[in-house]
C-alpha cells in the first residue's frame, strides 16, 4: 500500500476528534478548514511526537485518532478510507508492526473492492466505484480514480457533489488540466445547482487559470454569500475581490 500524504491524513484524522455522529469522508478534505496550513501543521507535529496536542485530558492526540478510527471500523468494517487512514497514522506514530497489518488489511480489502466492481460494470448501485475512487484518491492513485468515475460519468450527471469530486480527482491526476473537462465538470454542476459552493470556487479558480477576470469575479461574488460570515474564506474571497477591482 502507498501511504496517503502526512499531512492530509492529519487533517482528516483531526475530524475523527468530533462526536461520532459528525460528517467523516475524503470529501472533508474540500472543506475551507481543511486548508488551514497551521492546522496542519499542528496535527502533523501531534502525530510524530505523540504529545498531547490538542487534547484537554492528558490523552496524546494520536491514541485519540487511532482508537476513533478503531472504532468506526468496528461499526464499519467494509469502510477502506478509514482503514487507509489508520495505516497512515500508525505509519506517522512510528508503529511499524501495526502499520504493516493494517496496510495489509487494505490491499486485501482493495482487491476484492476492485473485484467486485470489475464484475458489475453496468450496476445502477454506486457505492462500490464511488468508495473505489474515495480509496484511490486517498492512496495518491488519482489517475486510477478517474478511471473509476470516467466509468460511472453518465451516472453522475446529475449530482452536483461527485461532478466537483469528479473535477477534483482529474486536477489532482493533472493540475495543469483545470480549464478542460474540470471546468467543465464544474460547469455542469452549476448548471444544476448555481449556489453549489464547491463548484463556484473550483469553477472560479479554473476561470482564474485561463485568464478570465470576468468570470472569476462573478464566481466569487456568488459565492461569497454562501460562506460563513467572518470566516477565513470569506476575508480570502473579499480581498481578492478588491485586489480584482483595484488590477482593473
Amino acid at each position: 500500500m502507498t501511504a496517503a500524504m502526512p499531512q492530509k491524513i492529519a487533517i482528516l484524522a483531526l475530524a475523527l476528534l468530533l462526536p461520532l455522529e459528525a460528517a467523516f469522508a475524503f470529501k472533508g478534505l474540500s472543506a475551507p478548514e481543511a486548508s488551514d496550513p497551521s492546522g496542519a501543521a499542528a496535527a502533523h507535529s501531534g502525530m510524530h511526537h505523540g504529545g498531547p496536542s490538542g487534547s484537554k485530558d492528558g490523552v496524546p492526540m494520536v491514541d485519540k485518532m487511532i482508537a476513533r478510527l478503531n472504532e468506526r471500523l468496528a461499526h464499519e468494517p467494509d469502510n477502506l478510507p478509514a482503514r487507509i487512514m489508520l495505516a497512515s497514522i500508525y505509519k506517522e506514530a512510528g508503529r511499524a508492526d501495526e502499520a504493516a497489518r493494517t496496510s495489509a488489511e487494505v490491499d486485501q480489502r482493495l482487491a476484492a473492492l476492485v473485484e467486485r466492481v470489475r464484475q458489475n460494470p453496468g450496476s445502477d448501485d454506486l457505492a462500490d466505484p464511488l468508495l473505489l475512487a474515495d480509496a484511490y484518491n486517498m492512496l495518491g492513485r488519482y489517475g486510477d480514480a478517474v478511471s473509476v468515475y470516467a466509468a460511472i460519468e453518465n451516472k453522475i450527471d446529475s449530482d452536483p457533489d461527485l461532478l466537483i469530486d469528479y473535477a477534483e480527482t482529474l486536477a489532482q491526476a493533472d493540475p495543469q488540466s483545470l480549464v478542460g473537462k474540470p471546468l467543465e465538470l464544474a460547469e455542469r454542476a452549476l448548471k444544476i445547482n448555481p449556489r453549489h459552493l464547491s463548484a463556484l470556487l473550483f469553477a472560479a479558480t479554473a476561470a482564474e487559470k485561463a485568464g478570465d477576470k470576468a468570470k472569476v469575479a462573478a464566481y466569487w461574488e456568488t459565492a461569497l454569500p454562501l460562506v460563513e460570515p467572518g470566516s477565513a474564506l470569506e476575508k480570502d474571497l473579499r480581498d481578492k475581490l478588491d485586489a480584482l477591482k483595484r488590477a482593473d
